[in-house]
């Protein structure tokens, strides 16, 4: 299983491949859904993350865009947290 095979959450602040970062398992579920579908799987996919808040601590789209090549979308209405997101993710922000 993905979660055995990878370190359990990235709240300490350890950006490395393999740990979820999301606070429930979010991330986690997203790519089990799409493990063993038809197509390319769970990789190269695209999200909106609505609210996204930090860069890392609780993303809910950090460990899909950094070990899954996903594109997205990062929307954040906090302006203290942009800059931050906007230099340290992939995604666009708004």
């Amino acid at each position: 299983s993905h979660s055995r095979q990878r370190r359990e959450r990235g709240w300490g602040g350890h950006d490395s491949a393999g740990v979820w970062c999301s606070q429930v398992g979010q991330d986690h579920g997203i790519v089990s859904l799409f493990t063993g579908t038809p197509g390319q799987g769970p990789h190269g996919r695209y999200f909106v993350d609505l609210g996204s808040n930090h860069w890392l601590m609780l993303s809910n789209t950090r460990a899909l865009e950094r070990d899954y090549r996903w594109r997205g979308l990062c929307i954040e209405g906090m302006e203290k947290l942009l800059f931050r997101l906007a230099m340290r993710r992939t995604c666009t922000v708004v």
